[in-house]
């Protein structure tokens, strides 16, 4: 009798939590495809940059990183958040069965991108030859910064295209999507490396490999929403959106402004050393950023599908579920950032040495300093899709603002005294604000 009583309730235990797990499943289900492919485009796009250093050298390697970056930051600088925006009112619309609504978001964040990128690409055709002297110190070089910038020319649809993808779920189209262009890039780079090419013959394969890349995902895009939304979207009218587009609008700047902020705490250090030593301490602070970036690998699928997750469930009003799946989501983070630390300081100079030989063992002192704030990161990944998903985009604001404000106080203080042991350390400083600026909004949404 006992046991029965005793088993019954264990069975009971055991649906009641698989019911309140069914999200986490989800988003492991759904990431699962992403993790592999992330996985594949790690292991190859540490592959192209282990070719690219050893065969372009520290000096050029650098020059490559900076053209890449000058690139970047002006894009950027103009560019919108409309994935999110696509994602947060597609969904939206969607759940309200408002089609035409969700088309013309679609039609806005397409417009929105296509006049950014060709704002941004003129503004860097005019600032290349300054771009060349101050940060390059070669001004020479100013002709390969224009050849590069093709790039924001033709990427515009991959923002939005992306956002659908995510909405219908369709991650293993993602995860076979970038490992295809991973891998195509990678050829091209062998090819380039084989042929003696150089670095224009690099530019090249990234230009020609961003094209097909947006070409490609828009595509997919179209082949997977509904027919109003991605294959007749241009015949939406944006005035369906009157009376939403005040809250599109607050949305997307809240997003912009961040997205700023999130430009500044990506490329500023790199600038900053351009800046002030030379293509050379780049490239060991490129290496170290490689190495870092590439220990998060297991968290970036969960991210990725968190985000439209929780929006959903936040407009279906399952907030309690939310609040459940956030703190597991949050538990794994934190595992994988301290795991992350442990590994990039004990082992991170025999993972230079492996990969990228010895000339860039000058790369390990700032290696260590980002292996703490890339553990930060992953601790605290998850903050982002939760605050963004319950509308409070301006809490996300205010944190990286905060943080990019340290961050670059330290730079101008350390770099030029510290070199890239200072870009670490203000590096850490970033992550370690952000995160808590961003618990203490999570707190003041919900207790935990």
């Amino acid at each position: 009798m006992v046991k029965n009583v005793v088993r019954n309730n264990g069975i009971q235990l055991l649906w009641q939590h698989a019911k309140v797990d069914v999200y986490l499943l989800n988003i492991f289900k759904h990431s699962g495809w992403l993790l592999s492919g992330n996985l594949l485009v790690t292991v190859i796009g540490l592959a192209s940059q282990i070719v690219l250093t050893r065969s372009l050298g520290a000096q050029k390697y650098g020059i490559l990183v900076l053209v890449i970056t000058s690139a970047t930051t002006i894009n950027m600088f103009l560019s919108s958040r409309t994935f999110e925006v696509g994602i947060k009112f597609i969904t939206k619309f969607k759940e309200e069965n408002a089609e035409e609504k969700a088309a013309a978001v679609f039609k806005l964040c397409l417009l929105i991108d296509i006049a950014t990128a060709v704002t941004a690409y003129l503004i860097l055709v005019v600032s290349a030859n300054h771009v060349a002297e101050m940060l390059i110190k070669d001004s020479t070089m100013a002709g390969i910064i224009p050849l590069y910038g093709l790039i924001l020319l033709t990427q515009f649809p991959i923002g939005i295209s992306s956002a659908v993808l995510r909405i219908y779920n369709r991650f293993d189209w993602i995860a076979y999507h970038g490992v295809a262009v991973a891998t195509l890039r990678l050829g091209g780079i062998f090819a380039v490396w084989h042929a003696g090419a150089g670095l224009k013959g690099v530019i090249l394969v990234y230009v020609g490999a961003n094209f097909i890349e947006a070409l490609s995902i828009f595509l997919l895009a179209r082949k997977t929403g509904d027919e109003r939304l991605t294959k007749k979207w241009h015949r939406s009218s944006l005035g369906t959106l009157r009376g939403h587009l005040s809250e599109i609008g607050r949305f997307l700047i809240s997003t912009n402004g961040r997205a700023l902020f999130k430009l500044f705490q990506r490329n500023a250090d790199i600038l900053f050393i351009g800046y002030w030593l030379a293509p050379t301490a780049v490239s060991y602070f490129k290496v170290a950023r490689v190495l870092a970036d590439m220990i998060l690998f297991p968290l970036n699928p969960l991210f990725t599908v968190s985000y439209p997750m929780f929006a959903q469930m936040i407009h279906k009003g399952k907030t309690d579920k939310l609040k459940e799946l956030f703190k597991k989501l949050t538990l794994f983070g934190i595992a994988v950032g301290l795991i992350a630390i442990l590994l990039l300081s004990v082992a991170g100079g025999y993972l230079i040495q492996w990969f990228f030989g010895e000339s860039f063992m000058p790369s390990l002192p700032a290696l260590r300093l980002l292996s703490v704030g890339v553990g930060i990161a992953g601790i605290s990944m998850f903050m982002d899709p939760f605050l963004l998903a319950a509308g409070r985009a301006d809490i996300l604001f205010s944190a990286s603002g905060l943080g990019v404000l340290m961050q670059i106080g330290f730079l101008l203080l350390l770099v030029p005294v510290w070199g890239i042991s200072g870009a670490g350390v203000a590096y850490v400083v970033f992550y370690m604000v952000w995160a808590l600026t961003a618990y203490y909004g999570c707190r003041t949404i919900w207790r935990f």
